[in-house]
C-alpha cells in the first residue's frame, strides 16, 4: 500500500488556513462487473479486497463497465470512504459501497 495526502485550504486575508488533511490510501483489488444498477444510477461490481468482498457502484467518463485488477484509492479515515478505481487508463469514481 502507498500513501498520499490531500489538503483542503481556504484563503482569509491573504493567509492560508488548513481546514482538513485527509490521508489517501491505495491498494490492489479485483473487480467483477454486475451490470447497471438503476437504484444507484451507475454500474455495479463485486470488489474483492484483502479485507473482504464488497458491492460497489461506480461511473466513468466513457460509460463502460470495468473488470480485472485495479488500484482502489480510498480516504484513510473512520469508515474508509472509497474514492476511485484506476488501472492506468481512465479512473472510475465510486458512488456507493457496501459489504457483501
Amino acid at each position: 500500500m502507498s500513501r498520499v495526502s490531500a489538503s483542503f485550504g481556504d484563503k482569509v486575508h491573504n493567509n492560508s488556513i488548513m481546514l482538513a488533511q485527509i490521508g489517501l490510501t491505495k491498494t490492489q483489488v479485483t473487480i467483477s462487473p454486475d451490470g447497471y444498477d438503476p437504484i444507484c444510477g451507475a454500474f455495479r461490481a463485486t470488489v474483492s479486497t484483502n479485507w473482504g468482498t464488497y458491492t460497489a457502484c461506480y461511473y466513468n467518463q466513457s460509460n463502460q463497465q470495468i473488470s480485472g485488477f485495479y488500484t482502489l484509492t480510498y480516504y484513510n479515515q473512520p469508515g474508509g470512504v472509497w474514492y476511485s478505481f484506476d488501472n492506468g487508463n481512465e479512473p472510475s469514481y465510486v458512488v456507493s459501497v457496501a459489504p457483501q
